[in-house]
């Protein structure tokens, strides 16, 4: 039995050695980014040869399109893209963003850009990741996923308002964030809080919120910010220095982790710093938008800073995890975020 345990201690040992040394592989790929645009040149020249060559001779290859329906298997895959690729009318592609990463004999990477078709004025947003292995020393693919963006409304029935709201309601009420000047700007949310409502029920629930704001307000007085505004479940404050804004965040984040069960919420935070100037167009600047937007991007429990934010922090105070490039809603271009460890 000892030898059995032993041999089992050494096999964990060893998975858990080759598993860091994998995730210590992983690079960004020039060669899968060629591969990317030679597979979406060939699209454009409606080229089935190279394509249907880049594509995995597994039967586990898997490809799922933008249509209902496209979701194909193995040989069906190989066999009909030669047929699908003519039946897409002729168009131009136009990228936004790509990125390609290998680990090992893997690989993947995502294409986020438009197209532009021949018979039509309006150009088309689209996405396209691709998973790739290594087969005979050649790259080949194993998936391919393209997807159209739409908006939430279309999805689920519902667009997501809170921020906007919180922001609009934030302006009727001239908070002192000064005429002019660079402010740190911190965003929370409830998540799942129209679950938690159903549950505990209206009263309940309205108390729990109240406590809330009130713990939120007492953290962010103790590095001299300012709760300017709550909102359903909401809040956004304003700090006077970065790192009063990431202290708070994460004595919040901690507090609620600390609570009981039954009083525990779990709340998403984003901050973002930049100048601030008071117009009668524009109260706060562009800088409480991209908060917001921050903010939406975070899940559960975690903290969003932007990159001036993670620039403008003290040294050695604060840990940070890798960065995140994301195009944001409402913000032109590409924004680079970073996770704050708490």
């Amino acid at each position: 039995m000892l030898r059995v345990w032993q041999k089992s201690v050494y096999a964990v040992k060893l998975a858990s050695s080759r598993f860091f040394l994998d995730i210590a592989l992983l690079t960004e790929s020039p060669e899968l980014l060629a591969v990317t645009q030679r597979w979406m040149k060939a699209q454009e020249q409606k080229n089935p040869e190279v394509l249907v060559g880049l594509f995995s001779d597994s039967e586990h290859l898997r490809y799922i399109g933008t249509g209902h329906g496209e979701n194909w298997k193995g040989r069906f895959v190989r066999d009909g893209y030669s047929r699908h690729t003519n039946e897409i009318p002729a168009f131009t592609a136009h990228v936004d963003h790509i990125e390609a990463f290998e680990n090992g004999s893997t690989g993947w990477a995502n294409w986020i850009g438009t197209l532009k078709f021949e018979h039509m004025e309006e150009v088309k947003p689209i996405r396209m990741t691709w998973i790739f292995v290594l087969e005979r020393g050649n790259w080949k693919i194993a998936q391919m996923h393209l997807s159209t963006p739409r908006t939430n409304f279309e999805i689920a029935g519902h667009e997501h308002y809170a921020f906007a709201e919180l922001i609009e309601a934030a302006k009727q009420i001239s908070p002192s964030l000064g005429q002019q000047g660079t402010a740190t700007i911190m965003f929370t949310d409830v998540v799942g809080s129209t679950a938690l409502n159903a549950q505990f029920g209206d009263k309940v629930w309205a108390s729990k919120i109240n406590e809330h704001f009130s713990t939120i307000r007492a953290i962010v007085a103790q590095d001299d910010g300012e709760v300017v505004k709550s909102l359903g479940d909401g809040t956004m404050s304003s700090f006077p220095t970065v790192a009063g804004a990431l202290r708070s965040s994460i004595a919040l984040q901690r507090k609620l982790a600390a609570a009981s069960e039954d009083a525990a919420l779990n709340i998403r935070i984003g901050i973002h710093a930049g100048d601030v100037i008071k117009t009668d167009d524009d109260f706060f600047g562009n800088v409480v938008n991209t908060a917001a937007r921050v903010a939406e991007a975070a899940t559960a429990r975690q903290i969003l800073v932007s990159e001036s934010v993670r620039g403008l922090a003290t040294a050695g105070e604060f840990s940070f995890g890798e960065t995140i490039s994301l195009n944001i809603r409402g913000i032109e271009g590409e924004s680079t975020i970073c996770p704050l460890h708490w």
